[in-house]
């Protein structure tokens, strides 16, 4: 239900992280901070450039695009970001057309996570909720009316208790076969 609310209505539960720059403020959470074997959430990355700025959009071509990727696990699986539709912002001044984002915009991932035998393996018996750690990077090149800026890659963490499913409840309340 949440990463309905997040896709559809825009919607954000409190945030797991926040990054400020001299470019941007990053805020960055899942739709969910617990987590069962097989589950399927969604990790959302808020950016919120500051006056004047600019980012650069993937596909862009001479100039660092914003990127956000997730250190590789058999804990996990990631879908591609998603990116929102980008502003084709014109450079007169040099002849370039190039695809940008400015004030605010949201970046999706959907991840899933492995079953209970590798979670078991990597993390110890799930039974006990242990912690699965998920890092990844945040790049991006910022310029203004004036200037473009040195790149960044920013760190970011998202931590999630781990649960086994409520199998006792569920078989108590499915029908007799």
């Amino acid at each position: 239900m949440e990463a309905v609310l997040i896709r559809d209505t825009g919607w954000k539960p409190e945030s797991t992280g926040k990054i400020e720059t001299n470019e941007l403020i990053l805020e960055y959470f899942a739709n969910q901070s617990i987590i069962r074997p097989g589950n399927h959430i969604t990790l959302v990355l808020d950016i919120h450039l500051k006056k004047n700025m600019h980012v650069y959009a993937p596909g862009v071509e001479g100039y660092t695009p914003v990127t956000w990727k997730l250190n590789q696990s058999e804990l996990y699986r990631g879908d591609k970001p998603e990116f929102p539709e980008a502003e084709i912002l014109n450079m007169e001044v040099i002849g370039e057309k190039v695809p940008v984002y400015h004030r605010q915009f949201r970046i999706l991932q959907d991840i899933e996570f492995a079953q209970k035998p590798i979670l078991n393996k990597s993390l110890g018996d799930i039974s006990k909720t242990p912690e699965l750690v998920m890092e990844g990077t945040f790049e991006y090149q910022a310029c203004d009316d004036k200037t473009c800026y040195i790149p960044k890659t920013l760190k970011l963490k998202f931590t999630f208790k781990v649960e086994e499913h409520d199998w006792k409840r569920t078989k108590a309340q499915r029908p007799s076969q």
